[in-house]
Formats: structure tokens, sequence, C-alpha cells
């Protein structure tokens, strides 16, 4: 992997998973079904950030006209952003168990 590539893929998983634990803790009304108990929402929000940080897709709209045109769905092209999601969400799950994850009494 590219350094460079590297470097995008880790600074996104980090913000991601910053975010993600930000909302969790958040008293704002909007992010009040999020908390630290619920795993199975906060697992599906990690791979959701993944799919984002990783699509690759170029979205353009005329609104002139009114058309949404997206390009870059080629199937070589989704078979790269789904291994490409998969990392995201390696490195996002890495990120978060190494800096943001709290640590319990029991575990360390």
């Amino acid at each position: 992997m590219h350094p460079d590539v590297m470097s995008e893929q880790v600074s996104l998983a980090v913000v991601v998973s910053y975010l993600i634990e930000r909302a969790k803790h958040s008293n704002w009304r909007l992010f009040s079904w999020m908390s630290t108990k619920t795993d199975r929402v906060n697992r599906m929000l990690a791979v959701l950030g993944a799919l984002a940080a990783t699509a690759g897709l170029h979205f353009a709209f005329e609104m002139q006209e009114g058309v949404l045109t997206v390009s870059g769905l080629t199937g070589g092209n989704l078979q790269h952003f789904g291994w490409e999601a998969f990392k995201a969400f390696v490195f996002q799950e890495t990120a978060y168990r190494a800096a943001l994850k709290p640590k319990t009494e029991a575990g360390g």
C-alpha cells in the first residue's frame, strides 16, 4: 500500500471512530439513540463510516436539469470498494480499541 493511501486510511479511521465515540457520549437529542450500551448500532455506524470513507464514487448534480450523475460504478470498482471498505473497518476497529475504548478495571 502506498504511504499516502495508508496515512489517509488511518486518519479517516481515527476520525470516524472519534466521531462515533463523541456521538455516543453526546447529550444532543439527535444522538440519543446511541450509547455505550448499543453495540450493534455502534458497529453498524462503524460499517457505514467505513463504506462512506472508501466509496470512491463521484456524484454530480445538475441543478438546472435536475439530473444526478453517478460515475465509477463498474464491477472492478465495486470489488475494489468492498476490499477497501473492509480494510477501513479494520483500521477503525483498531483505532477504537487502541485509543478510544474505555479501559475496564478488570481488563486493564
